[in-house]
């Protein structure tokens, strides 16, 4: 995947195309975060967010701040990550974006439990579960699941567990 990403930048950089070389670019910063590189994929990300903030592509914007929000959270610096999180969600409220208000939940949801206040991450996670009901995206569901599932198995709250183990 890394590889085509890679061509792919080179098409886009080539063509001139800003909006599908931000595009490959995002998916290469997420492609390095799930394969281990989660800096690196930090500082692809804040480069994928400044592009997109100067361009005023918002939607993009706010997906690089999930992805930074994501790494922060990652990399043991929780309350820097609800920081970021919360600007992604005030983005894609913004914007009208469901998908990306989901995006942005679950790793503010995360990221709140992580730093003390689990309470007000339950809450978060629940409402991007809540979200994704109507549209009933395997994906969606998926993504919303596993993040309070992994909370709930954090703090170790059975009920949460199997109940978001029943959605997946």
């Amino acid at each position: 995947a890394e590889a085509l990403l890679h061509d792919s930048a080179a098409l886009f950089s080539d063509l001139g195309d800003r909006g599908g070389l931000g595009w490959a670019l995002r998916l290469l910063a997420f492609t390095r975060f799930h394969s281990g590189y989660p800096e690196e994929a930090e500082a692809m990300a804040e480069q994928v967010f400044r592009g997109a903030e100067e361009g005023g592509h918002r939607w993009a914007a706010g997906m690089g701040l999930v992805l930074t929000a994501s790494t922060r959270l990652w990399t043991g610096r929780a309350e820097s990550a609800v920081e970021r999180a919360r600007e992604a969600l005030d983005t894609f409220e913004a914007i009208g974006d469901d998908y990306g208000r989901v995006q942005a939940r679950v790793p503010l949801g995360r990221a709140l439990g992580t730093s003390g206040h689990v309470s007000e991450g339950f809450q978060v996670l629940e409402q991007a579960a809540d979200a994704v009901v109507p549209s009933r995206s395997p994906g969606f569901v998926a993504f919303s699941a596993t993040g309070l599932l992994g909370a709930a198995v954090q703090v170790g709250d059975r009920e949460r567990a199997a109940a978001a183990l029943s959605v997946l």
